[in-house]
C-alpha cells in the first residue's frame, strides 16, 4: 500500500447537477470537459448537446455559453490550442474555431468537413490539426489570417491480420507526436495503434499490434508513453520500444471511459465501472479514489469524461512596461498564484465535480509517489520555491531600475 494512501489528496471544491431542474440543467448532455492551458488554467470549457460552455475553473462561475439549438448540432470533439482559442466539432461537420474575448465566445467557422468528425487534436502553438471520422482522417495547417487549410487526407492501409479485415476501421483518438503536421499517433477500434508519417501518408511503425478492442488514448506530456483504454483496463506503453507497464492500471469500466495522463505524466487519471475516479501511478498502483460515485449518485454511475490541468508554470504579466510609472510592480490578475494547485474535473451522468489538491505546503497533504520514487507534490514544492525566487529577484530588479531613471 502506499504509505499516503490515507491522506487526502484532491478534496472536490465545486460540483454541478445536470439532470437537475434549476440553473445547472445547462449542464445536460455534456460529454466533453478541458482546462484552458497556460499559467494556472483559468478556464474550464464543456461541452456536448446544447453547445459548449465556459466557466471559472476555481468557483465554476458560469462565464460564457454557447448554443446552437435551432441547427440540433451537438460538439461531439473539442480541444484547445491557445489560452484563450478552442476548436470545436460539430455533428452536422462544421469545424469552428471559438475564442475567449473578455470572458465572451466569440465564433468562427474554420471548416465545412461534411461528415460527422468524432475525434480531433491540434498542436498547442495551434498551427496543425487532424480530425478523424470514422476511418478517414484529415490533416489541416493553420494559415496566417487564421483559417485552415487541408494538409493530407490518410487512407486505411494499416497493417492487418486476414482475421481483421473483415473488421470496420474506426479511429478512436488522435495524437501529434515529435513534429506537428508530419507525425501522427492513430489508434483504431479493432487494428491497434500506429505512427502515420502524414507527408508520405504511410504507417511509418506500429505501437501496438492489431488484436482485442483499444478505447480512448492519452499521450504523455513528455511524449513518452500512452495509456490506452482495453478490455483488461489500462495498458501503459512506452512508445519507444513498446513496452508494456509492470502491469495494466486497473479499471473495470470497459474501453469506451476516458484516461487521462497528470503530475507530468508521472500518474493516470481513470474511472470504474461503478462511477468513480482512480488515480494511480503511471505502472498501476493505486494513489486515491475520488468517490464521485458516492457524491453523485449512490446507486451508480458512469464517468463521460475526466481532465487534469497542466502543472502550472508562473507567467508574469505587467500592467504596464514603463520603467517610470509607479504600476510597473503590479502583476495581473491571471498571474498572481505563486503557489498552484492541481485540479482534476470529471463529468459523469449525474453531477460534474471539479476537484483540487490541498494546501501542498501543508504537512498533512502527504506525498504523492511516482513509479521512479520521486514525490510529486514536493517536485511541486521546490518549483514553486524556485518561481518565488526568480519573482523577487525580477521585482527588485525592475524597482531598482525605476529609482535609478
Amino acid at each position: 500500500m502506499n504509505p499516503s494512501s490515507s491522506k487526502t489528496r484532491y478534496m472536490e471544491i465545486w460540483r454541478k447537477h445536470p439532470l437537475s431542474d434549476d440553473k445547472d440543467s445547462l449542464f445536460k448532455g455534456v460529454s466533453l470537459v478541458a482546462f484552458s492551458p497556460g499559467p494556472c488554467s483559468r478556464y474550464v470549457a464543456f461541452a456536448g448537446e446544447r453547445g459548449l460552455l465556459l466557466l471559472s475553473a476555481d468557483g465554476g462561475r458560469l462565464l460564457a455559453k454557447l448554443s446552437d439549438q435551432l441547427q440540433r448540432t451537438s460538439i461531439k470533439a473539442f480541444s484547445w490550442f491557445l489560452p484563450d482559442t478552442l476548436v470545436c466539432a460539430y455533428s452536422n461537420g462544421n469545424i469552428v474555431d471559438i475564442r475567449v474575448t473578455q470572458e465572451r465566445l466569440d465564433v468562427d467557422i474554420a471548416i465545412c468537413e461534411g461528415h460527422c468528425v468524432e475525434c480531433l487534436t491540434v498542436d498547442q502553438k495551434g498551427e496543425y490539426l487532424a480530425t478523424a471520422a470514422r476511418q478517414a482522417i484529415s490533416t489541416w495547417h493553420r494559415q496566417g489570417d487564421g483559417s485552415w487549410t487541408e494538409h493530407m487526407a490518410l487512407g486505411s492501409s494499416l497493417p492487418m491480420r486476414a482475421v481483421d479485415q473483415k473488421l470496420p476501421v474506426i479511429v478512436t483518438s488522435l495524437s501529434w507526436y515529435e513534429d506537428p503536421g508530419q507525425l501522427l499517433i492513430v489508434s483504431y477500434r479493432f487494428h491497434g495503434i500506429h505512427i502515420w508519417d502524414v507527408r508520405s501518408a504511410t504507417v511509418l511503425r506500429t505501437v501496438l499490434d492489431p488484436g482485442g478492442v483499444l478505447g480512448n488514448a492519452s499521450l504523455s506530456p513528455d511524449q513518452r508513453y500512452l495509456a490506452v483504454v482495453t478490455e483488461g483496463g489500462v495498458d501503459v506503453i512506452r512508445i519507444q520500444d513498446k513496452a508494456l507497464g509492470k502491469k495494466p492500471v486497473y479499471a473495470d469500466c470497459g474501453v469506451d471511459y476516458p484516461v487521462v495522463f497528470l503530475h507530468d505524466g508521472r500518474a493516470v487519471l481513470t474511472s470504474t465501472v461503478d462511477g468513480n475516479v482512480q488515480l494511480t501511478t503511471r505502472d498501476g498502483s493505486h494513489l486515491q479514489t475520488l468517490r464521485h460515485r458516492d457524491i453523485c449518485a449512490p446507486s451508480g454511475d458512469t464517468v463521460l469524461a475526466s481532465a487534469a490541468a497542466s502543472r502550472s508554470k508562473l507567467n508574469l504579466y505587467f500592467a504596464n512596461s514603463s520603467m517610470k510609472d509607479s504600476n510597473v510592480l503590479s502583476v495581473s490578475e491571471g498571474s498572481k498564484e505563486i503557489n498552484p494547485k492541481l485540479r482534476i474535473c470529471t463529468v459523469s451522468r449525474h453531477c460534474i465535480c471539479m476537484w483540487e489538491t490541498a494546501d501542498p505546503s501543508s504537512r498533512d497533504f502527504g506525498s504523492l509517489i511516482d513509479m521512479d520514487g520521486e514525490d510529486l507534490l514536493a517536485k511541486d514544492r521546490r518549483e514553486t520555491l524556485r518561481l518565488q525566487i526568480a519573482l523577487e529577484g525580477h521585482l527588485q530588479t525592475l524597482k531598482e531600475a525605476s529609482m535609478g531613471a
